[in-house]
């Protein structure tokens, strides 16, 4: 059986997963082959096409997957990594396309304390 029309790269014998994320966020409609997320430590490819709402990974190969695990678009999982430039790649931008196109709406997940320079303690 062949791949419906619409999901290039899409066979029945995968599995996948649903993320409340697509272009009405900021995510390009038309990404690269190589756009992927970390799921479990291992590298989900994303499935086109993007929706307004939504993404679809692979995770045949990640048979642990459950609905409500993480998902890393940029960033660390143990020891893999997407990097700013790499996801840039994957999105046909640059590293400012990527933080500019980004919806204020995402949760962001801050990793260092922000300070606040040249402000004397107190104020």
């Amino acid at each position: 059986m062949g791949a419906p029309p619409g999901l290039p790269g899409y066979h029945p014998a995968m599995r996948l997963a649903v993320l409340g994320i697509g272009w009405g966020h900021g995510v390009p409609r038309y990404l690269g082959s190589s756009a992927s997320v970390l799921v479990k430590r291992r590298r989900a490819p994303i499935v086109p096409p993007i929706h307004l709402e939504h993404l679809r990974i692979d995770v045949t190969d990640i048979p642990e997957a459950m609905l409500g695990d993480e998902a890393v678009l940029l960033g660390s999982s143990c020891a893999d990594r997407i990097t700013l430039p790499e996801l840039a790649e994957a999105w046909n931008t640059d590293e400012t396309g990527v933080a500019c196109g980004l919806r204020e709406s995402l949760r962001r997940i801050d990793v260092a304390p922000q300070s606040k320079p040249n402000q004397e303690e107190g104020e």
